[in-house]
């Protein structure tokens, strides 16, 4: 589901990307961070809509406990909250983590506990406005070096140096190509960052209709095209880490925004 649109964009026939685009919408916005009371409108409606055109479409002999069950998603997030928040991916993901930090056949016990006491901590220090630049220097000192990339990919892959920032007073998106230091200042970071502006020739590959309502795009998916570089001076001015994946042209960036995304690399 995280990359569903990329199927919308290049595979389906319209007929069932109309009807994927529903289910798809509506775990984007159910995967916010913050969801008021219009977010869960709108979601019982997309759900109950897409669950209606499944039998219309599969046949009711398909209509399993798992189609069903969708129906409910919109009181789950009313009482629980966004639906990466009790996932069960996060806490076999966190378990696994937990089991690659023990060494040995004795003593797991307080391996254990020692080693969970610095995961709480690193969760507390990533949401601290200064963790990018703690992050960097941290690095430099363990790999003693004063230079390094995190350019984009060309293949068909997933990355996720794409990230949102603010620039003057806009709220933009680019691509990190590089980290560098000052050379008359080892304390002082400059961030290369590619443009991306919209790309509108897209947009109607993502549009979709629920009731009376027409949607221009599924909501936290964008379609962006590479443009120029420039340098921020702070570490600072980046808000948000995303998800990204180029389209077939390697010009066309299509931008996923997902919460439970950012912890991805």
């Amino acid at each position: 589901m995280y990359h569903g649109s990329t199927v919308l964009l290049q595979a389906m026939l319209p007929k069932y990307r109309r009807h994927f685009a529903l289910l798809l919408a509506a775990v984007n916005i159910t995967s916010k961070d913050v969801i008021d009371n219009y977010d869960i409108i709108l979601v019982k409606g997309l759900l109950h809509q897409y669950v209606k055109y499944w039998q219309k479409i599969f046949d009711l002999r398909h209509m399993s406990s798992n189609i069903h069950s969708l129906l409910h998603i919109h009181k789950s997030i009313q009482y629980l909250g966004p639906l990466y928040m009790y996932s069960t991916f996060n806490f076999e993901s966190f378990g696994h983590d937990m089991v690659c930090m023990i060494h040995g056949m004795t003593h797991y016990g307080p391996q254990l506990i020692s080693n969970l006491q610095y995961y709480r901590q690193a969760i507390i220090d990533v949401f601290k406005r200064d963790y990018p630049e703690k992050l960097f220097y941290f690095n430099e000192i363990i790999k003693h070096i004063k230079y390094k990339t995190l350019s984009s990919i060309k293949s068909r892959k997933f990355a996720d140096c794409r990230v949102s920032f603010v620039f003057g007073r806009q709220t933009k998106l680019g691509l990190i190509r590089a980290i560098v230091t000052d050379p008359n200042d080892s304390g002082k970071i400059f961030i290369l960052l590619e443009d991306l502006i919209d790309e509108f020739a897209r947009h109607h590959l993502l549009q979709f209709k629920t009731n009376n309502t027409t949607f221009s795009t599924i909501p936290n998916i964008y379609i962006r095209k590479r443009s120029s570089c420039f340098i921020l001076r702070s570490s600072s001015h980046i808000l948000h880490k995303h998800s990204y994946r180029f389209l077939n042209d390697e010009e066309t960036i299509e931008i996923i925004k997902y919460s439970s995304l950012k912890e991805s690399s």
